[in-house]
């Protein structure tokens, strides 16, 4: 069995997508979002690397079986986890006691329950932290989503809206996390996470090399199904099989009915976006949209306008930090690390 697998990228880039594609093959099972390496790894003892006991161990086990009751960032209840306690640490101490192997145990038996020998996670802003993925998991190899920046903002735009449009009735909890979406949006500040996400995925590649990390284009994806997967499958180790291509329609938005990877979802910000924003996210995306090879639309934005739209940032940067404190985790160092990469100039290295 090869090793782990992991898929991070922007939100709204396509990572559920290559999650629901993965978990159609009949070896592997990738966990949802975790955000353990971003939120308790870095709160434990040897930073999740030295044997837990006591209340480290406590609030390890705590963390692991709220995720197995809710959606991280969803206050789920430990006491009410699908998952046994009993069985999850058996097997994290069989792994060696540490965070980590409370991480892995609780991938693995996820794996295990749905019959899949080999395991992988997905938390989209884990992009940042691939370099302790791979120190973790030395065989593992990291998926790093890449989309048109107009796109994830559009999508982030439109998704607390989707559901109704389709008629779709949710529960509360998605519920809370498209009206925290829609609280969280400001076009420059999609923007600039987008710049430091696509950073810190061309930088990761260009230090652990194109065996360990994947730049995965969301486009190809959706443009050549079959092709993209059969390459990403032998990238990862895997057998292609024909099922891969056979799960519901999946895009970062909703989901419809049907089958295959939809194409429809690559130009539907020229519908969802205002010339205006469209505008803004060139400018603040400049150069690395037209670098990455997207073409830049012809649309005017006055200085006046786009001085405006800098403006909000410092606002709606408040107002994004307030409803998403229980996703944050160790809030500065989330911001200093994102905000590094986002300001930073020059062009990717090469990948």
């Amino acid at each position: 069995m090869s090793g782990e697998i992991f898929v991070v990228g922007a939100s709204r880039s396509g990572t559920n997508l290559v999650r629901a594609l993965l978990n159609a093959h009949s070896t592997l099972w990738v966990s949802g979002e975790t955000h353990y390496f971003d939120d308790l790894r870095p709160r434990l003892p040897g930073s999740g690397t030295e044997p837990l006991a006591g209340d480290d161990r406590e609030r390890c086990e705590r963390y692991f079986l709220a995720l197995s009751h809710r959606a991280f960032g969803q206050a789920g209840e430990p006491e009410a986890s699908r998952l046994d306690r009993d069985e999850l640490r058996a097997r994290a101490e069989e792994l060696g006691g540490t965070g980590d192997a409370y991480f892995e145990a609780l991938c693995r038996l996820r794996a295990e329950h749905h019959g899949r020998e080999r395991w992988g996670e997905k938390t989209p802003r884990h992009v940042y932290r691939i370099d302790d993925l791979l120190a973790a998991f030395p065989e593992a190899k990291v998926v790093c989503l890449v989309r048109d920046p107009r796109a994830v903002v559009a999508s982030y735009k439109d998704w607390h809206g989707a559901a109704a449009r389709h008629g779709v009735t949710e529960s509360p909890d998605l519920e809370a996390d498209r009206e925290r979406s829609r609280r969280s949006y400001n076009p420059v500040l999609m923007s600039l996470l987008w710049r430091g996400v696509v950073r810190a995925s061309f930088a990761a590649l260009e230090r652990h090399g194109g065996e360990r990390v994947r730049i995965q284009r969301f486009e190809r994806l959706a443009a050549e199904p079959e092709a993209e997967v059969r390459e990403l499958c032998a990238w990862l180790g895997l057998a292609y099989e024909p099922a891969l291509l056979e799960i519901p329609v999946v895009n970062s938005s909703y989901a419809t009915t049907g089958a295959g990877v939809s194409s429809e979802p690559v130009e539907r910000w020229r519908e969802r976006l205002s010339p205006r924003e469209v505008g803004v996210v060139q400018s603040v995306c400049q150069p690395l949209l037209s670098e990455l090879g997207y073409a830049p639309d012809d649309v005017t934005l006055s200085p006046v306008r786009l001085a405006w739209a800098w403006g909000t940032v410092p606002f709606a940067a408040a107002r994004a930090a307030v409803v998403n404190r229980r996703r944050l985790g160790r809030a500065g160092q989330y911001l200093r690390r994102r905000a590094g990469s986002a300001l930073a100039r020059g062009p990717l290295p090469p990948g």
